[in-house]
């Protein structure tokens, strides 16, 4: 570890924790060793509703795995803790920490199926899937020729649009262009012109109605498993992880954060501002890198966070206030290009 990333693990760090910097900085190695703290942790205290860490990226969740085993298991730091509490790795650790990592798609989905069996088959197969990268063809098939349309509101302000305001700013209804002159100019980084036109013209009148195919994308999966349009209950159970550490958060809307932090136990109980000082919570991210273009911001995902929380633990009506919590930032970057290694 790095001087810098050692100061973050010996520091005396508050939750919830905001952890960003930039590519190489090594915000994802601290989440994975603050992580692998928090298994001792759960482990050693018996309770029975476990830890989360979570990414959108398959790839990153199994490389978070890899490296919480081997800590958990050969590091000395940690097997010493193990140790002092009593703890076999081989028999105590090892056989819960796979179910401990999930990435968010695999998550929202396993929500769903423990709830209501068989909508996924039938709502979201997985031949009818839109990612981002097929959006993209889907939108130059239809838009392609429109010289208008490759100016004025190409495919990723299209989809940063339908998927960061439409569909992911309020899981209770799809943010119309009268509720985005709304929101407030320092959660805007479209125009209002952009958005009527990417409104009007690319989702009214055509993403919209894909839907009648069975085709669906990421949000529309978060939508039902927040408030099913099917008349059946929602397909969250509340409370279900007494702490989520979140890797890669720039790819997370507002909605998606929603369901996050609806899973956590703690946002379940009446705390005082006191208790919330301490809520385990982590996200980690960096702004220039995103799966999705989302037009993410640190301050919007603070401020989201904070208001969620205040209305969650009902803090206003109790004459309290949560303040955003503070963001640790990760200067150094130690990601070599290969030719250099």
């Amino acid at each position: 570890l790095s001087d810098e990333e050692l100061d973050v693990l010996s520091s005396h760090l508050t939750y919830p924790l905001f952890l960003t910097g930039r590519a190489g900085s090594g915000k994802s190695t601290m989440l994975q060793y603050l992580f692998s703290e928090y298994v001792i942790r759960y482990v050693a205290s018996k309770i029975e509703t476990p830890p989360l860490y979570l990414s959108w990226s398959e790839f990153l969740v199994a490389k978070a795995k890899d490296v919480a085993t081997t800590l958990l298991e050969k590091n000395p730091a940690y097997t010493k803790v193990l140790d002092n509490y009593g703890i076999v790795y081989g028999r105590d650790v090892k056989p819960i920490l796979p179910s401990l990592f999930k990435s968010f798609a695999e998550l929202v989905k396993d929500c769903i199926r423990k709830r209501n069996p068989g909508v996924l088959s039938k709502r979201f197969a997985a031949g009818k899937y839109i990612s981002f990268p097929l959006f993209k063809v889907m939108w130059n098939e239809r838009f392609g020729q429109d010289h208008e349309a490759a100016t004025k509101y190409g495919p990723e302000l299209s989809w940063h649009i339908i998927r960061s305001y439409i569909k992911g700013w309020d899981c209770a209804k799809l943010l119309q262009p009268t509720d985005f002159n709304k929101i407030g100019k320092s959660y805007q980084d479209v125009s209002e012109e952009e958005y009527k036109l990417v409104y009007n013209k690319v989702w009214k009148d055509w993403y919209s109605k894909i839907g009648n195919d069975r085709r669906w994308d990421d949000l529309d999966l978060v939508r039902y498993c927040l408030q099913p349009d099917d008349g059946s209950d929602s397909c969250i159970t509340e409370g279900t992880y007494s702490a989520i550490f979140c890797d890669e958060s720039q790819d997370f809307t507002r909605v998606e954060t929603e369901l996050i932090l609806k899973l956590s136990i703690f946002t379940q109980r009446k705390l005082n501002v006191d208790d919330v000082s301490r809520l385990p919570i982590v996200f980690a991210g960096d702004e220039a890198q995103t799966l999705n273009p989302t037009g993410f911001s640190w301050d919007s995902l603070r401020s989201y966070f904070t208001d969620r929380l205040n209305t969650m633990l009902q803090l206003k009506d109790r004459g309290a206030s949560l303040s955003a919590p503070p963001t640790w930032t990760l200067k150094q970057n130690y990601r070599s290009l290969p030719p250099i290694v």
